[in-house]
């Protein structure tokens, strides 16, 4: 009996060796993607993604497994739990695909990216960050010239998005009114509260906010709806809730005509602009929009897992910020562009070293061939702006969770609004509802 014993340790033994030798050996790469609905091009995008790393696993003899799930099948907050536990379990080498949104919830499983080569070559100002967006993308705002004119209010060409919002408030004093619609609200906000840098802060553990910022914020929000919109508390908070029009159209209500409406256009892409396109206004000026946590919301981000002993791990995450990918993401997406900057990648989306666009005619490819030689001449400083005004643009909001963004807007909207209905409102009131505001957040977040 004692020698059968033995022999069931022993089988028991070798079973467990063998056991642990399979998991030793498993090399397979999993590769998890979440594909939302589609929209402005990222299915187009994650089809490449997709299909470029499975050529690429399968050119390198990697053993890959992509895991992908859908918003139709499984909601986001789902899937985030789902991907969350299998970082911790070991059975996500890679996260892709991702929008910023939800990646901070991954920030403790995150590698040391500087093993890979290809993260050099990021721009700076994404560097040394808990997540690695693999594409860039900026949008555009266009402005009716013949608006700026009825107000006298003159305007280079191209311009920021800061310059924009300044130039609305002159339109205002100057006797523009603007519908009050989602839109408009949403501008609003954004004006005043980079204007007095209202941020989340974390002090001694505990999510707060510079209340005297905050309360300067929301008078000012309230000053300007009682001075300059025509219009009532009840319309106000609706198109508070009201999810923004898609086509993003700022109404001037005494020339009766739209003044600003989200551009066709990619900056960081010399061919949008030459897109068969006609432009909503005859005479108009271009908005380069830099806000890049909105601008860029949508962009797939790259986690790669700590806990991932796997060399082929690190291989596919280095090509997918590799030349060779990024600039097949330029040239064969609408909407996206670099997130790496080489001259190779200079060269091969058709820059100069100095980010000067190359034109050549006959060789250049454009979509309208009716451009003229001086259309082209206006086209291309916009892409050099662009490139350096992408460059340098700080980064810290777009790295700090949307939840937090939302909240303040939310937060400080609502307290505007308690100023315009109740003009007595004041800072005892005010930071009353901060702190009950705050404490819910915290319970939330924290």
């Amino acid at each position: 009996m004692k020698k059968y014993g033995i022999i069931i340790i022993i089988i028991i033994m070798a079973l467990l060796l063998l056991s642990c030798s399979q998991q030793e050996e498993d090399e397979t790469v999993r590769i998890w993607m979440y594909r939302y609905k589609d929209y402005y091009g990222d299915n187009e995008l994650k089809d490449l993604m997709e299909s470029r790393i499975l050529y690429y696993a399968e050119e390198n003899s990697i053993e890959i497994e992509v895991i992908v799930y859908t918003d139709d099948e499984m909601m986001e907050e789902d899937y985030m739990l789902k991907r969350n536990l299998a970082l911790e379990h070991g059975d996500a080498d890679i996260i892709i695909g991702d929008m910023r949104s939800g990646m901070h919830q991954t920030a403790k499983y995150v590698a040391d990216y500087t093993k890979l080569s290809n993260y050099y070559n990021i721009f700076d100002n994404f560097k040394g960050q808990y997540f690695i967006p693999l594409t860039s993308a900026m949008d555009t705002i266009v402005l009716d010239k013949q608006v700026l004119e009825a107000y006298g209010i003159e305007s280079d060409k191209y311009i920021t998005l800061d310059e924009y919002y300044e130039i609305k408030q002159q339109l205002k004093a100057a006797g523009a009114r603007f519908k009050y619609e989602a839109e408009e609200h949403q501008q609003l906000m954004s004006y005043y509260i980079n204007k007095n840098d209202l941020k989340m802060m974390v002090e001694n553990g505990q999510f707060t906010i510079d209340k005297q910022a905050a309360i300067k914020t929301a008078r000012e929000i309230a000053e300007d709806i009682v001075k300059n919109y025509d219009t009532d508390i009840y319309t106000i908070k609706k198109e508070i809730v009201r999810n923004t029009n898609r086509d993003r159209i700022i109404y001037d209500e005494i020339l009766g005509r739209p003044f600003s409406q989200r551009g066709q256009y990619q900056p960081l892409k010399f061919l949008s602009f030459t897109y068969d396109i006609t432009p909503p206004f005859e005479d108009y000026v271009v908005v380069i929009e830099n806000d890049l946590e909105n601008t860029m919301l949508r962009v797939p981000c790259m986690i790669i897992n700590k806990n991932s002993s796997k060399e082929s791990t690190y291989k596919i995450a280095d090509y997918l910020l590799s030349d060779k990918f990024q600039s097949s993401v330029y040239n064969n997406t609408l909407t996206y562009s670099t997130i790496t900057d080489t001259p190779n990648v200079r060269r091969d989306t058709g820059y100069n070293d100095d980010r000067s666009y190359k034109y050549e005619p006959g060789k250049t490819k454009i979509y309208n061939t009716n451009l003229t030689g001086k259309d082209i001449k206006e086209l291309m400083p916009v892409v050099q702006d662009a490139y350096e005004l992408f460059k340098n643009t700080d980064t810290e909001k777009f790295f700090t969770p949307s939840e937090y963004r939302i909240a303040i807007r939310a937060f400080i909207g609502n307290e505007a609004l308690k100023m315009v209905e109740n003009p007595s409102y004041g800072e005892e009131d005010f930071n009353r509802s901060a702190d009950e505001y705050l404490t819910r957040f915290n319970v939330l977040y924290n």
